[in-house]
C-alpha cells in the first residue's frame, strides 16, 4: 500500500556507535542453518548500534548476545541477552531476517517489567518493519475493529504515525519504559494529546490512505 510509507521515518540512521560486548553464534545442536545464523550474527552486530540509536540508550551494562538455533516450538523468542531462533522455522522461511531484529530490540530494551506487553511489543515491531524491512506489512487495512492495544504489527504502525508526527515520541517511551515508569499519560506528556485520541487520529489517517493507496 503506497500510503503506509507516508509514516516511514525520513531520517538515516548512521549504524556508528556502541556495540554490544559479545555476540555469540550457537549452532550445535544443527548444521542446516549454520550460514544463516552467521548472517544472523553480523546481523546483530549492525543493528545493535542502529536499534541503540532508535531508543536513545541501552542498557547500562552492554549485553553479551547469544543466539541459540535449534527445533523449538512459535519462531523466535528472548530471554535476557539470549535470542532463541526456531530452525524449523528459518528452513520454511530463510527470508525472515527481521525477527532477529525484532528480537534484537528485546535485547537492548531490558525494561524492568514486560508492562505494558503491548507497548513492549509495539516498539520493537516498529523498529522491524519501519526502519528495517523494506516496507512494513501485515497490518489491516481496515483498522474498524482493531485496537493499539492488539501490539506487534498494528501498534507498531500507530507508533510509526505518532513519531512521524511527534518526532522524539520513541525515545520518550524507551525512557520510562527503562526507568519502570510508563503510564498511560505518558503519550499526553510526550506529544499533548491523549493516548486514545492519538489512535482515533491514526485510524483516521490510516482509513484515508487505504482508499488511495
Amino acid at each position: 500500500m503506497q500510503g503506509l510509507m507516508l509514516f516511514a521515518a525520513t531520517v538515516a540512521l548512521s549504524g556508528a556507535g556502541p556495540k554490544p560486548a559479545s555476540i555469540k553464534v550457537d549452532t550445535s545442536k544443527v548444521v542446516n542453518v549454520v550460514a544463516w545464523a552467521k548472517d544472523a550474527g553480523r546481523l546483530v552486530e549492525q543493528w545493535y548500534p542502529k536499534v541503540v540509536e532508535i531508543l536513545g540508550s541501552e542498557p547500562e551494562k552492554r549485553p553479551a548476545i547469544r543466539l541459540v538455533f535449534a527445533p523449538t516450538d512459535g519462531v523466535a523468542g528472548t530471554s535476557g541477552a539470549t535470542i532463541h531462533v526456531n530452525t524449523d522455522w528459518i528452513m520454511r522461511h530463510p527470508d525472515d531476517r527481521g525477527m532477529i531484529v525484532h528480537e534484537l530490540v528485546h535485547v537492548i530494551q531490558a525494561y524492568p517489567k514486560y508492562d505494558p506487553g503491548w507497548l513492549v511489543e509495539a516498539i520493537a515491531d516498529y523498529i522491524r518493519w519501519w526502519r528495517f524491512e523494506p516496507k512494513p506489512v501485515g497490518v489491516p487495512r481496515s483498522l474498524a475493529r482493531a485496537s493499539y492495544r492488539d501490539g506487534y504489527r498494528t501498534a507498531g504502525a500507530f507508533l510509526a504515525y505518532v513519531e512521524h508526527q511527534h518526532p522524539g515520541t520513541i525515545k520518550g517511551l524507551n525512557d520510562v519504559l527503562r526507568k519502570g515508569t510508563y503510564v498511560e499519560d505518558t503519550f499526553e506528556t510526550l506529544t499533548g494529546a491523549k493516548l486514545d485520541d492519538l489512535w482515533s487520529a491514526f485510524v483516521r489517517a490510516w482509513e484515508a490512505q487505504a482508499k488511495v493507496g
